[in-house]
């Protein structure tokens, strides 16, 4: 038998609202895990910033966060590019004196943000009242994304184009050291693992899946994708909430129809 590899991205796609995983979702992923295939996260997130109870509904082999900063197979990092901590505290620092914008600062060990601000899809993040604060709370933190709203100064986001990866979505920003993304960091896990890309399947629903499931060997759009994603996919699945994840495994893992 064949040995697939499944690559998820977690939030609007492996989740429903609420970080539930719907349970068609993790039925379908237990089944594939026992018949001997292999399951990666594969996330924008940062690895400090997965929910905990991610971990709690579902069994993984790896996981690739930060938009393939940080790369992890059974536990062992094998691949990891932190951002310059000057850059990161330049952006937090602007942040800090606009009091219009808001940030996400991601790292390998847990998230932080602007106290008082909008927050960004997590329960997690532990509040900074100041910069000095934030200086503090991180020292010693690997920071591999940081993610700011779409109002945040054009000027400064121009310069970071220049040396940082920028992915955008309805609302916010990720910026990610230069050259990293999601589909480099599947490619880094086929290499460790020896499976060919041929027998992946990759499961997004935002621009920055995009390169990964152009260059899987299936690539998956759950139905509430962007436009833009749905239109380069091999399939398109049922939406996050209805277990589009799960039926796409059914249909070409668990069923075996190719």
């Amino acid at each position: 038998m064949d040995v697939w590899a499944l690559f998820l991205d977690i939030d609007r796609t492996l989740t429903s609202a609420g970080y539930e995983i719907p349970q068609r979702n993790i039925d379908a992923l237990k089944k594939a895990r026992d018949l001997g295939h292999k399951v990666y996260l594969n996330t924008g997130r940062s690895q400090g910033n997965i929910p905990p109870d991610i971990y709690g509904q579902i069994d993984v082999d790896g996981v690739i966060s930060g938009d393939g900063t940080v790369v992890s197979v059974g536990g062992e990092i094998f691949y990891s590019d932190f951002m310059d901590r000057a850059v990161f505290e330049k952006i937090a620092k602007a942040v800090y004196d606009d009091a219009g914008s808001w940030a996400v600062f991601e790292g390998l060990y847990g998230s932080y943000t602007v106290t008082g601000r909008n927050k960004l899809l997590s329960r997690s993040e532990t509040d900074c009242t100041s910069f000095e604060e934030l200086m503090e709370k991180t020292r010693g933190e690997k920071i591999q994304v940081v993610a700011l709203n779409k109002g945040f100064c054009p000027d400064m986001l121009s310069e970071i184009r220049k040396e940082m990866s920028v992915f955008e979505f309805d609302t916010y920003y990720d910026i990610v050291p230069k050259g990293n993304n999601k589909s480099k960091g599947m490619a880094r896990v086929l290499e460790i693992t020896g499976i060919p890309v041929e027998n992946t399947m990759a499961f997004g629903d935002s621009e920055n899946d995009m390169e990964m499931l152009i260059n899987a060997g299936i690539g998956v759009a759950v139905a509430n994708s962007q436009q833009q994603v749905l239109d380069i996919a091999d399939y398109k699945a049922l939406s996050n909430d209805e277990g589009g994840v799960g039926e796409a495994i059914e249909r070409f893992i668990l069923k075996g129809v190719k």
